[in-house]
């Protein structure tokens, strides 16, 4: 039983309490080195060098996501919210009205912050691989250096012929599990969607 205060409604009382209880378990204290990062941090995110590859009868891409924590991203994880970030793939065959599109790919990771161990958790799509690591930056370069990743066979593809690769990427909360959510608004209006960065090339 909460105990009464002269003059202060209990319902009051109870709300300052839960209010408070939900602070110090969204606000948990977290190593300052496990987020420290380059400078540039708040910089805006982009896609960087996207190239293609043909490996065993598959054409391969590879491009690494930059500067994905911007400063309200970074504090959800320091918060313990875990992070899902989307990369959507398109080949696409030039037109001159409008491209068709060949093929349609994502990968998806989510991030999150155990501050208990002190440790990053990688996600991968469908929850099939779980990597951890210690610092922010381990945690960077696993989830956004991306490599050999298939996008279709190359009996797809016409000899001659010039096709367009796309890719872009998009941050947002994760699945939450965290108690209160509705009590502290940290969580709306932070995501992120870069621009479509492209290459041609023929095959």
């Amino acid at each position: 039983m909460l105990p009464q205060i002269i003059g202060v409604e209990p319902n009051f009382v109870k709300r300052i309490l839960l209010l408070f209880l939900a602070v110090v378990i969204l606000f948990p204290t977290f190593q300052p080195s496990a987020f420290s990062l380059d400078k540039g941090e708040s910089e805006k995110p982009y896609i960087d060098k996207l190239e293609i590859s043909y490996e065993d009868g598959c054409l391969e891409t590879h491009f690494i996501l930059k500067n994905p924590f911007p400063p309200k991203i970074k504090e959800a994880l320091e918060s313990g919210v875990p992070i899902k970030y989307r990369f959507n793939i398109e080949l696409q065959s030039p037109r001159f009205l409008r491209n068709k599109r060949i093929v349609k790919r994502t990968i998806e990771k989510t991030l999150f912050y155990d501050a208990i161990k002190g440790e990053f958790r990688i996600i991968s799509s469908k929850g099939t691989r779980v990597v951890t690591v210690p610092t922010l930056q381990e945690a960077e370069k696993e989830a956004f250096n991306i490599k050999n990743f298939p996008i279709c066979t190359i009996s797809q593809l016409k000899k001659g012929k010039i096709y367009l690769l796309k890719v872009k990427a998009t941050a947002e909360k994760g699945d939450a599990f965290l108690p209160f959510e509705g009590l502290i608004e940290i969580f709306t209006r932070w995501g992120f969607s870069t621009d479509w960065h492209e290459i041609k090339f023929a095959y």
